[in-house]
């Protein structure tokens, strides 16, 4: 919903009309991994929403139970696709391949 601007506890207004903000549905993230380095990510109800989608569209044909290690390796293949959606996924598979042989 679309909030009303008020600065000092009073309404904002200009010409005598309110001014109006925008709704905000996404905010960043900023999280510190157990190795010091930062990422930050968007975070919000349509992120959230659209990645729920897309895991039930991948999980739809597919009979696991709940808790179990195949299930598990199922979200965290449909998280990576998920992440890497508007990028080439071969390319993508051989950067993590060549990130992964190096450790």
């Amino acid at each position: 919903m679309r909030k009303k601007l008020v600065v000092n506890s009073k309404i904002v207004k200009k010409n005598g009309r309110c001014i109006w903000i925008k709704p905000k549905y996404t905010k960043k993230f900023t999280h510190e991994l157990p190795s010091g380095k930062k990422i930050i990510r968007m975070g919000g109800t349509q992120i959230i929403d659209r990645f729920w989608s897309q895991l039930r569209g991948f999980m739809k044909s597919r009979k696991v139970k709940v808790g179990s290690a195949q299930a598990s390796v199922r979200i965290r293949s449909a998280q990576w696709d998920y992440w890497h959606r508007d990028e080439d996924l071969w390319v993508e598979t051989g950067k993590m391949l060549k990130r992964l042989a190096k450790k």
